[in-house]
């Protein structure tokens, strides 16, 4: 089954743009009229463009079926197709639920949309603004039918389901690193890590696809396996500071990986002193790092986007999502740094190196605040 969306937005859908929304999907590039193609295990979606008259006709069919066939439950739908300058169209493969929901929603937020999928209208939050059916027993707020089934704003977890986290990502990170072993090398250290993981209770926290990863023979690890095993490391740093056992580092330094699963105590034959009864830090220090990530996240996707100087220190005392120290950010021009050099002057393979790595923690804060019980389901949209 599939199921074709349009989404209406204000502003553009760029490659950059759709990647920070897909992160752990593989997204190719396509020659217009199809813009992309997102990808995962079971699923896919293309996202082909329109011209200004096919734009016209799809708002046009869009106005007339909420007009004559639904019930308006929020009276700025109108005015969010009137406000349309660009139309997508995502064909769904095979629905829309779950990670490709989740997906669908995050897009139209980045681009300031509202999407139509043949019965309702959504906005970027997953609100329904008009339906079919005045009195459809499915919820009106969101995408997900039920929040505590989907696992969003979960009981954040305790200090010792965060340490088994910390040996998953450490596993997953080795088993990207030992993909460019020679094969005569990896079988016992393949072995050793599932007997391992086993054997310290942590195997129940695997997710499918981190288990499908470490099952993967030795050189045949997908392209989306590798990426994702590339960045667990800076989910891992996080993870270990929020367990008081590792230093965070600026946005433009990359954690150790190798390191701070070995400080984690993972593969020891026994588990040092400090993690058998593994301790959190508080809320506000969560809450606080949160902030800061949220607002590096947003400011380099920002930089994507608008490619210009910025006030940055401004920015950290009046944002929406919460404001933030700078105590330890590199800074430059009043803008973040990288590389010694303001963001607007920074080579964009670093900045984009530095986005993906933010991207990375940003997952890791959620997760550890109970924004999903599910690490790889945490929603990093900025």
């Amino acid at each position: 089954m599939s199921i074709t969306v349009s989404i209406f937005a204000s502003r553009p859908l760029s490659l950059a743009v759709i990647r920070s929304a897909a992160r752990g999907f593989r997204v190719s590039p396509h020659a217009e009229p199809v813009l992309c193609a997102i990808e995962s295990t079971g699923l896919q979606i293309t996202i082909g463009t329109t011209d200004a008259e096919a734009r016209d006709q799809r708002i046009a069919s869009a106005r007339a079926f909420i007009m004559t066939r639904c019930h308006i439950r929020d009276d700025s739908v109108l005015a969010a197709l009137d406000d349309a300058t660009y139309c997508y169209v995502l064909h769904c493969q095979p629905g829309l639920s779950g990670r490709s929901g989740d997906l669908v929603v995050n897009l139209a937020r980045l681009c300031g949309g509202v999407f139509f999928d043949g019965s309702k209208l959504r906005d970027g939050t997953g609100q329904i603004l008009a339906s079919a059916s005045a009195d459809s027993t499915e919820d009106s707020t969101t995408l997900d039918m039920n929040l505590e089934q989907s696992g969003r704003f979960t009981e954040p977890p305790g200090a010792e389901r965060v340490l088994r986290r910390v040996w998953v990502l450490a596993a997953v990170s080795m088993r990207g690193f030992l993909e460019n072993s020679p094969m005569n090398s990896v079988v016992e250290p393949f072995a050793r890590i599932w007997s391992w993981l086993d054997r310290n209770g942590a195997l129940s926290e695997l997710e499918d696809a981190e288990r499908g990863l470490l099952s993967t023979p030795h050189g045949r690890l997908s392209m989306e396996q590798k990426s994702v095993a590339s960045w667990r490391g800076e989910g891992l740093g996080v993870l270990a500071w929020a367990l008081h056992a590792a230093q965070m580092v600026d946005h433009q330094t990359p954690f150790d990986p190798g390191a701070i699963a070995s400080s984690m105590g993972f593969l020891a034959d026994v588990l040092p002193a400090t993690l058998r009864a593994p301790q959190l830090r508080s809320t506000t220090e969560l809450e606080w790092q949160k902030r800061r990530l949220y607002g590096i996240h947003w400011r380099l996707r920002e930089f994507w986007l608008r490619p210009r100087p910025f006030d940055f220190r401004a920015y950290s005392r009046t944002a929406a999502h919460g404001t933030f120290d700078l105590i330890g950010i590199p800074l430059l021009e009043d803008d973040l740094a990288i590389d010694g050099r303001p963001l607007s002057q920074a080579s964009r393979e670093l900045a984009q190196r530095s986005h993906d790595m933010v991207v990375e923690r940003h997952q890791a804060i959620g997760w550890i605040l109970g924004k999903h019980h599910d690490y790889s389901r945490v929603d990093t949209t900025v």
